[in-house]
C-alpha cells in the first residue's frame, strides 16, 4: 500500500519543484490581494483605501480599486480619465467613470459626491482632498492599468483591433474591445428568458404579419446607417385606436431589450431631441404620437434626419452646448398620420414634402388590426395578449446577438458585408419602385430597402425564425402601403399643388368668380370677396369646359406656398393652366368694367392628366 502525501514537504518530494513554485505562486497571489496594489503612497486594499503618512497608515475612504485610465475617442472634446469600481456597504461593485477635469473644478467636489451616490465613504477625520488625492495616485502611477476608449454616444467606435459597438446601455460588442460608455446610460435593456424562447414564441408569430415582420426589423437597420452613409429617419405606423400598435411597438423592444424602451411623446421636444441622441446608431421607440407638440414635430423630423441636436447658447451669448451629431431611427405609433397631427388645433400647421420624406407616414391597418394571420388565435385581442406576455418573457437577445456577428463580419470582410447590403437593396428597389417614380419616392424606398436588408441579415445570422425573402417580402407591403396612401409615385409638391387648385376652384367656384357672358355679368347675387371670373366654353369633344381667370395676386394665393414660376409650369404641364401668348404663362383677356387685363387662365383637364399611383394587381403588388 503506497504511502499518501500528508503534510507540505510530503506533497513537495511528490510532486518536486514545479509542485512547490506553483504554490508559492498562488500564496504570494493570495497575500498580494489581501495587502491591495500600491499607487504612490497609497494602498488599494479590500478594507478601504490607506495613505502611507510619516510611517503611519491612515485610511482615505472605503474600498475601491482601479480598472483603467480612459482616454476620448478620436474628433471627441473631453479629457483623461479614471475608471474605477466602487463597493457599496452592501458589498456590491459599480462602475465609476472621473474625468481628471471633474477631479480640480471646485476642489473635486463633484467627484467626491459621485463617489459617495454609489455608496462610498469618506473616512472620519481624513483630509478632504485625500480621495482626489488617491485617484491622482492612480492617474500618476498607473503606467500598467489597461487603457479604454472613452465615448459619449453610444454607437460605433473605430478601436485598434477594428470596430466595435457600444449599447445604450454601456454593453460593449465585442467584450475584448477596450471601450467605455461614459455619457447617459439607458434602462430597459436588459434581458430575460433564452434567444431560442423568442425565435420558439414570437418570431413564429411574426410569420405571416407583414407589420409584425417589418417590426422586428427595424432594430436590426439603425447599425446599417452608418455603413451604408444612410440619413436618420421617423416611421410613425398609424391606425384606428385598439388596433394593436401599442403590441407593434412591445414587438420591437423585445429585439432590443424589455418594454421600459419604449417612450412616449407626453415629453418636451428638447428631451426628445437628447434622448434620440442619446440612440445613436440605434432606435428610439416611442408611443402616442398624438400627445406630441404639433408645432415641433417639423423640427423633429428635420433633427433626425440631419442627425444633429440644436445648439444652445447662455444668456450671455456664449455657446453652452454644442450640438452633437448622431444616427438614428425612430419609430412611434399613432392613430392619425403626423402630416394631419403637425395642422394643430388650428389646423394651419403643415409638414412639407422635405419633413414627409424623413417623418414616414405608415399605415399599418391589415385583416385582424395590424394583423394579417392569428396562427389558430380566436381574434387580434387574445394573438396580441399572448404576444405581449411572450415579450415579457424573453427579450433583449436578438439584437447583441445580431451585433456580434456583424461586427465579427464587419471586421473580417467590409467589403463583403457591404456588397450583399447593397445588392438586397438593389433587388428591393427594381422589384417595388415604380420606373418612373420621382426622386422623394425613390429616397424613401431606399429606407424600406435598408430595412429589408436589415431583416434579410437577421435571417442570414440564423436569429430570426423566417425563409430567406421573408423579410423583404414584408417590408415591401408596408412600402407599397405608404404608396397608395400617398397617392403618386411624382414628387409630393406637384400632387400637393393639383389638389390645392382642384379644391380651390371646386370650393370658391360658385361664390367667389364672377360669371362672364359675352362680356356681360349675369343677372345673380353679388359676389363678395371676389377671387376671378369664369366663363363656360364648348371644348372640341362638344361638353362644356368653364375658365377660371384669376389675376397676379390671386394667382399666387391660390398656390401659396408654391413658388408662382414653378406653380405655372406644373399646372401647364398637366393641362390646368392655359397657355399664353408668346409662349408665357398669361394672356390678356377683356373683363367687364376693366378692359383687357393680364390674368392667368385656368380649367380642369377633360381627362385627368396626373397619374396618381401605380395600377395594383390583386395581390397588392405592382404590375412591373
Amino acid at each position: 500500500m503506497s504511502k499518501q502525501p500528508t503534510d507540505f514537504n510530503d506533497v513537495v518530494q511528490v510532486a518536486g519543484k514545479k509542485a512547490l513554485q506553483a504554490i508559492k505562486k498562488q500564496t504570494e497571489s493570495a497575500v498580494d490581494a489581501a495587502k491591495g496594489d500600491k499607487f504612490g503612497p497609497f494602498l488599494f486594499a479590500p478594507r478601504g483605501v490607506f495613505r502611507d503618512k510619516d510611517e503611519d497608515t491612515v485610511q482615505v475612504c472605503s474600498p475601491f480599486r482601479p480598472i483603467a485610465l480612459t482616454h476620448p475617442a478620436p474628433g471627441e472634446s473631453g479629457s483623461w480619465g479614471v475608471l474605477i469600481d466602487v463597493k457599496d456597504p452592501n458589498g456590491k461593485w459599480h462602475s465609476l467613470h472621473l474625468q481628471t477635469t471633474a477631479l480640480v473644478e471646485r476642489g473635486g467636489e463633484a467627484a467626491r459626491a459621485a463617489f459617495v451616490a454609489l455608496g462610498g465613504t469618506i473616512a472620519a477625520g481624513a483630509r478632504k482632498t485625500g480621495f482626489i488625492d488617491a485617484v491622482f495616485a492612480i492617474v500618476e502611477h498607473g503606467r500598467n492599468l489597461p487603457r479604454y476608449v472613452n465615448v459619449s454616444l453610444p454607437g460605433w467606435i473605430e478601436t485598434d483591433k477594428g470596430q466595435a459597438y457600444v449599447m445604450p446601455n454601456g454593453t460593449v460588442i465585442p467584450k475584448s474591445a477596450n471601450v467605455f460608455l461614459s455619457g447617459h446610460v439607458a434602462h430597459g435593456y436588459r434581458t430575460a428568458g433564452t434567444l431560442a424562447g423568442w425565435q420558439t414564441g414570437i418570431g413564429e408569430l411574426c410569420r405571416g404579419n407583414s407589420c409584425l415582420m417589418f417590426a422586428v426589423s427595424l432594430p436590426l437597420t439603425a447599425p446599417l446607417l452608418k455603413l451604408r452613409n444612410h440619413q436618420g429617419f421617423i416611421i410613425n405606423l398609424y391606425a384606428m385606436s385598439s388596433k394593436g400598435k401599442t403590441t407593434l411597438l412591445v414587438v420591437v423592444s423585445s429585439v432590443i431589450g424589455s418594454r421600459e424602451t419604449v417612450g412616449s411623446f407626453n415629453a418636451t421636444m428638447i428631451a426628445v431631441e437628447i434622448t434620440a441622441s442619446t440612440r445613436n446608431d440605434g432606435l428610439m421607440i416611442l408611443d402616442e404620437t398624438s400627445q406630441a407638440d404639433a408645432e415641433k414635430l417639423p423640427s423633429l423630423a428635420y433633427g433626425i434626419g440631419n442627425g444633429a441636436t440644436r445648439s444652445r447658447a447662455t444668456d450671455r451669448g456664449i455657446l453652452a452646448t454644442p450640438p452633437r451629431h448622431y444616427k438614428t431611427i425612430m419609430v412611434c405609433a399613432g392613430e392619425a398620420p403626423v402630416r394631419d397631427i403637425a395642422k394643430g388645433r388650428d389646423g394651419k400647421g403643415e409638414l412639407y414634402q422635405g419633413q414627409q420624406l424623413r417623418f414616414v407616414d405608415t399605415p399599418v391597418s391589415r385583416a385582424y388590426g395590424v394583423f394579417d394571420y392569428l396562427h389558430g388565435r380566436p381574434d387580434g385581442g387574445a394573438f396580441a395578449d399572448e404576444l405581449r406576455r411572450m415579450c415579457d418573457e424573453n427579450h433583449g437577445h436578438v439584437f447583441p446577438a445580431f451585433m456580434e456577428k456583424l461586427v465579427a463580419e464587419l471586421r473580417q470582410d467590409r467589403a463583403g458585408l457591404v456588397a450583399r447590403i447593397e445588392k438586397i437593396e438593389a433587388e428591393f428597389l427594381n422589384t417595388y419602385v415604380p420606373a418612373n417614380a420621382g426622386g422623394q419616392v425613390r429616397r424613401v424606398a431606399k429606407s424600406f430597402s435598408l430595412i429589408a436588408a436589415a431583416g434579410e441579415l437577421g435571417i442570414k445570422y440564423g436569429l430570426l425564425p423566417w425563409g430567406n425573402g421573408e423579410a423583404s417580402a414584408s417590408v415591401a407591403e408596408l412600402f407599397l402601403a405608404w404608396l397608395r396612401e400617398r397617392g403618386t409615385h411624382g414628387d409630393g409638391e406637384e400632387a400637393e399643388l393639383l389638389k390645392r387648385v382642384e379644391m380651390a376652384l371646386t370650393r370658391d367656384g360658385a361664390s367667389r368668380f364672377e360669371e362672364i357672358d359675352s362680356g356681360q355679368r349675369a343677372a345673380g347675387r353679388p359676389i363678395i370677396d371676389r377671387r376671378g371670373w369664369k366663363r363656360s366654353i364648348a371644348s372640341i369633344t362638344g361638353s362644356s369646359v368653364t375658365e377660371y381667370f384669376l389675376p397676379s395676386e390671386q394667382f399666387k394665393e391660390v398656390v401659396r406656398p408654391a413658388p408662382v414660376r414653378w406653380a405655372a409650369d406644373v399646372l401647364r404641364q398637366h393641362g390646368w393652366l392655359q397657355p399664353g401668348e408668346g409662349g408665357g404663362h398669361t394672356r390678356r383677356e377683356i373683363l367687364p368694367g376693366l378692359g383687357r387685363q393680364r390674368v392667368y387662365v385656368l380649367s380642369a383637364p377633360e381627362e385627368e392628366q396626373v397619374e396618381d399611383s401605380p395600377q395594383f394587381d390583386s395581390d397588392g403588388r405592382p404590375p412591373f
